[in-house]
């Protein structure tokens, strides 16, 4: 399942790929203006104008006819004969006119319109993810590397048309023939998605869900001997009894491990006042887990994101060149 929505925002992620990105907001100035009537000036074969800025000023939004410019800054776009007229108490020749597309609106058509070329050139889901628990350190819904990606065309988009040679540049951080792009690197499954079972969601991928502030231990290490016997859970481990579990001394602390049924996650318990002992100790589904020493208290929970069946494995397309 894909969602069908731009991965990026309009700007820190654009910025972040390119800090000058704003330059290429697609303005053209206006030019050869004439007075058409009292404090009132058109310019003929202007091209069509959706916005119309003065002296980088965004004029609003156009009037619906020459007649109704009855204050400074009123505009309106003669699409018939290509004429735009602007009410103005100054000389606009003096004034540096330009039009274009509202920069905002421009900027995420075009992020939408990437988004659609990330998922046409992966082919594979690209998962939504709401709960902050299970979002990763980025903090955002979408896999960072998806993200970027989608920033990156974005970014080439906005600069080919000023700036070809570098407007491919910028593409290929996200795809290139030799296929050391981002995206080129997700395909072949070196960079893997939420959608993907991979090595580690067989090993299982452990995040904390809920720790107390005292808290300084946690699993350190999880390992199975086989593909877990599951298609998908998300084991969770609580703390049943808190203490501190340090070397040489008999540890106090216990915990107890819970998986799915068939009405829900962390549903049915399957390892009950476990002691903790530092060594690998039984989890569910085949894999153990292993915690550090340090301090845990009761209701300290981890989950264990784990998926069975085999993993997504891609093969590396090379090329090369035979001279005969």
């Amino acid at each position: 399942m894909t969602y069908f929505e731009a991965y990026c925002n309009t700007q820190g992620d654009l910025q972040a790929i390119i800090p000058d990105i704003n330059k290429y907001d697609q303005k053209f100035l206006v030019s050869n203006w004439v007075s058409h009537a009292t404090n009132v000036y058109k310019s003929h074969d202007c091209g069509y104008i959706d916005v119309l800025f003065r002296s980088g000023e965004d004029l609003g939004n156009e009037q619906a006819g020459v007649s109704d410019l009855d204050a400074d800054g009123e505009w309106t776009y003669d699409a018939t004969n290509d004429v735009v007229y602007i009410y103005s108490t100054s000389d606009v020749s003096d004034l540096v006119m330009e039009a274009g597309t509202d920069w905002e609106d421009l900027k995420t058509k075009t992020i939408k319109e990437t988004a659609d070329m990330v998922r046409s050139y992966i082919g594979k889901p690209i998962l939504r993810v709401n709960n902050s628990n299970a979002q990763g350190a980025s903090g955002r819904n979408y896999p960072y590397v998806i993200i970027r990606s989608n920033a990156i065309l974005a970014c080439a988009q906005l600069i080919m048309p000023y700036d070809p040679e570098r407007g491919r540049e910028v593409e290929a951080m996200a795809m290139n023939d030799e296929g050391t792009g981002l995206l080129d690197k997700v395909k072949r499954g070196e960079f893997v998605l939420d959608s993907d079972t991979s090595a580690d969601k067989n090993q299982g991928v452990v995040r904390q869900i809920s720790l107390n502030g005292s808290t300084t231990g946690g699993i350190i290490d999880v390992t199975n001997v086989t593909h877990p016997m599951t298609r998908f859970d998300d084991i969770r481990v609580v703390i049943s009894t808190g203490g501190t579990f340090a070397a040489g001394t008999s540890s106090p602390v216990k915990y107890d491990v819970y998986v799915a049924d068939d009405t829900g996650l962390k549903r049915t318990k399957t390892v009950e006042n476990e002691v903790v002992t530092g060594v690998f100790q039984p989890a569910a589904y085949g894999l153990s887990i292993r915690f550090s020493e340090g301090v845990y208290v009761a209701n300290d929970e981890w989950g264990i994101t784990v998926m069975g069946g085999h993993t997504n494995e891609t093969g590396t397309i090379k090329s090369g060149q035979v001279v005969r």
